[in-house]
């Protein structure tokens, strides 16, 4: 680099040494670990998005906490729900009735 020129930023390496060096460790305020998850994707009505955001208003989370510990109970693991405990239970398929699916 020449003696006139001006650096901005950090280099690739200067990063990478950086996040190599963090740990995994909570060294302050923040979420607990949750242990481990995996992400999934839905998408849910309007009116069902209003009733999980009420109701992780109402216990003081995320609607991703409500709906996963909704999930656990429903595939019969209560005990992985961090938040919300819910009582659920499958009572069988919803047969269409013949219309046509709903695009993806």
């Amino acid at each position: 680099m020449s003696a006139s020129a001006r650096r901005v930023g950090a280099t690739i390496s200067e990063i990478a040494g950086t996040l190599a060096g963090m740990t995994a460790t909570r060294t302050g305020p923040g979420r607990p670990h949750m242990g481990d998850r995996h992400v999934v994707t839905s998408r849910v009505p309007i009116p069902v998005r209003d009733a999980l955001e009420a109701l992780a208003e109402r216990f003081g989370t995320d609607r991703s906490t409500v709906l996963a510990d909704l999930a656990a109970a429903a595939v019969g693991r209560p005990e992985l729900a961090r938040r919300v405990r819910f009582t659920a239970a499958v009572d069988g398929e919803i047969v269409p009735d013949g219309g046509l699916p709903l695009a993806m």
